[in-house]
């Protein structure tokens, strides 16, 4: 059965994604893969985490891929495009939920920011994992900016199920992102900073509600082991 997000409270209304992705396990069940087959034990006791291709399946248990789903796809369905704007435009419906608490139990308001995200540093090929967010009552939408797939463009996203009270590093797993699609984190996925790939800084447009309280709009945990992961 794979990870739900919690969703606006204990006793909130089911979300968008709570529906959809139930309605996924009933008939796709397993489609999340074991997070086992990409994370390596060290004597030393750190860990290598190994990022793999993003595909639209494999990501429901966090959220969604901002994009086009692959021929095959369980979403390919519910995505299927229809014409718009007179014949000059084909519409994808439903590629990707958004869901909040309802204003009556969490008001905020949804704001849209830019974020410059940097190449990292770190030796090439890895990156060592610090901290993991989440936030609690929003899903929260990464949109790359002006880039192109076929410029090489790339990103990773890490992310752990919402139902985990902290991250579990057994639980990780880090999905490799082309430039032509965008990422919806569910409403308490746990969730790693975006790491940009490539010489040069990238803009993301960013979508999530807030309230203003650092308390409820973010939860951040320090990752305390070591944990590594590499780009094949």
């Amino acid at each position: 059965m794979m990870a739900v997000s919690p969703g606006p409270g204990p006793d909130g209304p089911e979300s968008t994604m709570e529906k959809m992705l139930r309605s996924v396990s009933a008939t796709q069940p397993g489609v999340r893969p074991s997070p086992s087959e990409s994370i390596q034990r060290l004597p030393d006791g750190s860990t290598i985490i190994t990022a793999k291709p993003i595909m639209c399946d494999s990501f429901l248990a966090y959220g969604q891929v901002i994009g086009i789903p692959e021929s095959g796809s369980i979403l390919e369905e519910q995505t299927k495009p229809v014409s718009a704007n007179q014949g000059s435009a084909r519409k994808y419906p439903n590629v990707a939920a958004y869901d909040t608490a309802p204003q009556d139990r969490h008001p905020s308001n949804t704001m849209i920011s830019i974020f410059v995200s940097k190449p990292r540093t770190e030796a090439p090929g890895q990156f060592d994992l610090h901290v993991m967010e989440r936030h609690p009552y929003s899903s929260q939408l990464f949109i790359p900016m002006g880039v192109k797939e076929e410029e090489g463009f790339r990103y990773l996203v890490a992310v752990s199920p919402p139902g985990d009270p902290k991250p579990i590093i057994d639980n990780v797993e880090v999905f490799l992102v082309h430039g032509k699609q965008g990422i919806s984190y569910g409403a308490g996925t746990w969730h790693a900073p975006i790491v940009v790939l490539g010489k040069e800084d990238v803009q993301f447009a960013v979508v999530v509600d807030t309230n203003g309280n650092p308390q409820d709009d973010t939860e951040e945990v320090e990752i305390k082991e070591k944990a590594t992961v590499v780009i094949p």
